[in-house]
């Protein structure tokens, strides 16, 4: 729902902004995450609730133009107490909100409520471990895991892992979010601001844990480190909705095809729960398929494919049922715009410099 609330917010027509959200909440490994409540996806639902609630203060009144501000704060300053690993995010999506130039008083209501639970975090830690700045990780031992910025071996190996590795990485579970990353990239179904925000985040957390020792301890494909990516990555699936040409029916066939074998796999991932990352003996989700449904993962890749061509075939034939006159009325420029509506714009123009 925030997903949907925030790509209409940012003028995407509703029925793209319907397919991001229901590709997060089917095709990725979200509800998995979700029915343990484990603390990333906790903290990613807290930040894309506390971002929903303070993009709806420009349209509030009275007291609920006094209640936004303090719950966005409330709600990002939770995420933060409840994972580290969110962050980069926090502060960024804080700078941004700065840039907008709010009024003073949003600010302050926004601190009122953001700094005192923010302080629950460093009281936490020096009741409990002697220091503000010690933690249960460097506590338990697991302070190896602090971002190592300079090891570009490690990295390059962490890139290869969450983006293209066989077993756990996006490109070959999830692919339709794989398709978001060159949404984001090259699409123009967002304003620029709003594109240069959901880049600059998602960028921010994948640089930061790619700087990371090992993968996540447990997870669902490629582990929990990810998690907080799958909502800024649907943003980026609307600019393959509205492609005019035989591009728009490759990528939304293409999108229709990499939707339903990601949805498999997180099909999969809510059926058999917690599996570990990179951890001997322990089977992956493809293996698991592998194992349970041999003969349909062997036809899934075709399966898949039959279902794009369908899904775009069905999309042609309801666009052509309910919007026939724009879709048979003129041929199609280069640049995508009906010759129809180039002439009627210019002969507006013309009568209005005939006027003056």
């Amino acid at each position: 729902m925030c997903v949907f609330i925030l790509a209409r917010h940012w003028r995407v027509p509703w029925s793209a902004a319907l397919l991001a959200s229901m590709a997060l909440a089917l095709c990725s490994p979200w509800w998995s995450a979700s029915g343990v409540l484990y603390h990333d996806s906790l903290a990613v639902a807290l930040i894309l609730i506390g971002a929903t609630v303070w993009q709806c203060l420009a349209t509030s009144q009275g007291i609920g133009a006094i209640i936004c501000p303090i719950v966005a704060g409330f709600l990002l300053a939770s995420s933060v107490v409840t994972t580290y690993l969110v962050v980069p995010i926090v502060l960024l999506i804080c700078g941004f909100m700065l840039a907008g130039r709010p009024p003073r008083r949003d600010i302050m209501l926004f601190l009122v409520m953001f700094l005192p639970t923010l302080a629950v975090l460093p009281i936490t830690n020096i009741l409990a471990f002697g220091s503000p700045l010690a933690t249960g990780y460097s506590a338990g031992g697991f302070d190896k895991n602090y971002p190592s910025p300079f090891d570009l071996f490690n990295a390059w190996e962490k890139v290869g892992f969450y983006l293209w590795h066989f077993e756990y990485g996006l490109l070959w579970l999830f692919p339709v979010f794989f398709l978001g990353v060159a949404g984001l990239a090259r699409g123009r179904s967002l304003s620029r601001p709003a594109r240069l925000v959901l880049v600059t985040l998602a960028a921010a957390h994948f640089l930061f844990i790619i700087t990371m020792k090992h993968h996540g301890s447990v997870g669902w494909g490629m582990g929990r480190f990810f998690m907080p990516l799958y909502p800024i990555l649907a943003f980026g699936l609307p600019a393959f909705w509205h492609l005019e040409g035989w591009k728009g029916h490759m990528a939304r066939a293409l999108l229709f095809a990499a939707l339903l074998y990601s949805a498999v796999f997180a099909a999969a991932a809510a059926a058999y729960g917690l599996q570990g990352v990179m951890e001997p003996g322990v089977w992956t989700l493809r293996q698991r398929l592998i194992a349970n449904h041999y003969q349909f993962y062997q036809g899934l890749f075709w399966v898949a494919l039959i279902a794009g061509v369908l899904g775009e075939v069905l999309y042609h034939v309801f666009c052509v049922t309910k919007y026939p006159i724009s879709l048979t009325a003129a041929p199609q420029s280069r640049r995508g715009m009906p010759q129809r509506s180039k002439v009627i714009s210019a002969v507006a123009s013309r009568r209005r410099r005939r006027k003056n």
